[in-house]
């Protein structure tokens, strides 16, 4: 290859290529709370068990579940790397929850402003967000990372 078509081709390489790019930037799925909520980072179990409508108490009060359906990518890599389930076997056991014992299972929200909305409103609501998607709110705080990686 000629030495002076080398920048050329670099140039063309990342004109290309940069639409992209990003796809390949690593995004963190993150637990919100309202930033009054006083909510500490919750164990892998703790975790599980809430978004299954099992109780978990923190800071004196209930925490309530929200699962986000705005997404769904943020809800497949919720199921995946939070709940190890496909989204078939997390809505069976909710399903086999509800049947034996009458647990209700968690509300779910399609509407990414009224998910917020919905946690900064009720105290002890949490759900998960990707980062990047996450507006600078005074109202939302993050309580933990939950996951990090790349979104295809």
């Amino acid at each position: 290859m000629n030495l002076r078509r080398l920048p050329l081709v670099l140039l063309f390489s990342v004109a290309v290529c940069w639409p992209f790019a990003s796809w390949a930037r690593e995004q963190h799925l993150v637990l919100i709370a309202s930033a009054d909520a006083g909510i500490t980072p919750l164990s892998v179990v703790e975790l599980r068990r809430l978004f299954l409508g099992l109780p978990v108490k923190r800071g004196g009060q209930f925490l309530v579940p929200v699962i986000n359906r705005s997404s769904e990518r943020s809800y497949q890599v919720f199921l995946q790397a939070v709940m190890a389930m496909s989204d078939r076997s997390y809505h069976r056991q909710l399903l086999r929850r509800f049947y034996r014992s009458g647990i209700q299972p968690p509300a779910e929200i399609r509407d990414f402003d009224d998910l917020l909305a919905g946690v900064k409103r009720r105290p002890g609501a949490v759900t998960y967000v990707i980062r990047e998607r996450l507006p600078d709110d005074p109202g939302i705080r993050v309580v933990q990372e939950l996951w990090w990686g790349q979104l295809r």
